[in-house]
Parts: structure tokens; sequence; C-alpha cells
């Protein structure tokens, strides 16, 4: 017998196909069953009770693979003096661009101290103290 459409026959009587609640199948295996519900609601796990065997016999397995442990160790101290020095050395290149900026548009013959100075008596202290 044909469906409606002339292809497959209504599937009666089984959950999550069709004229159901469109729902997942229910049963063991559904929304709260199965592997992994038992694997989130269980116990926690215990504790060690021999945690340097178990860490000898860890390291003892890692030990092929130990050149790239260490080149991994490496490379992270690399990336945190990159951390730190990144900033001081782009901070001196601002201010090396910012010099080279601010240079240029100050007048002809007028040292920067001067300049300072005579925007000090404008009344224009912020931007003496940016110079």
């Amino acid at each position: 017998m044909s469906g409606p459409m002339g292809g497959r026959p209504p599937m009666a009587g089984r959950s999550g196909a069709g004229g159901g609640s469109g729902g997942p199948p229910a049963g063991p295996r559904g929304p709260r069953g199965g592997p992994m519900a038992m694997m989130m609601g269980g116990p926690p796990p215990e504790k060690s009770k021999n945690f340097g065997q178990s860490f000898r016999r860890l390291l003892s397995r890692l030990r092929p693979e130990r050149a790239l442990i260490a080149l991994v160790v490496a490379l992270c101290a690399i990336s945190v003096l990159f951390q730190v020095v990144g900033p001081k050395i782009l901070g001196n290149a601002t201010n090396i661009i910012f010099a080279g900026v601010i240079g240029q548009q100050l007048p002809a013959g007028m040292t920067q101290l001067q300049v300072e100075a005579l925007l000090r008596t404008r009344g224009q202290d912020q931007f003496a103290d940016m110079l």
C-alpha cells in the first residue's frame, strides 16, 4: 500500500517518524538514557592511590616524545618573552614616529626646548608636555 503521494507507505506506530510527537525516539537510548548519561551523572573520579608510581609510568610512556615536549616548552617560554617585550618595543617605535611627525611641524630654526618654552608661556602646558 502506498502513501498519499505514491511513495513509501506511512510508518504508523513508530516514534519519531511522521505523525508522532516529533521528538527523539523514546527508550533506553533516548535523550536521558545511554552511555553518555551514565558518564555525566556518575560519581566523581577517585584520587590516585599512588601518584608517584603513576607519574613515573606516564613519563616512561612519554619518553619517545620528549624532544617534542621540550620543543613545546621552549616555544611557550619564547611566547611569554614576546608578550612581555613586544609592548615595550611597540611603545619605543610609537615614540620615534611621534617625535618625527612633531619634529616636522616645529618652526624652522627653533629647537624643541624653545618651542616647549613658547607653548608654556601661551598656556598650552599639555601640548608642551607631549613634546
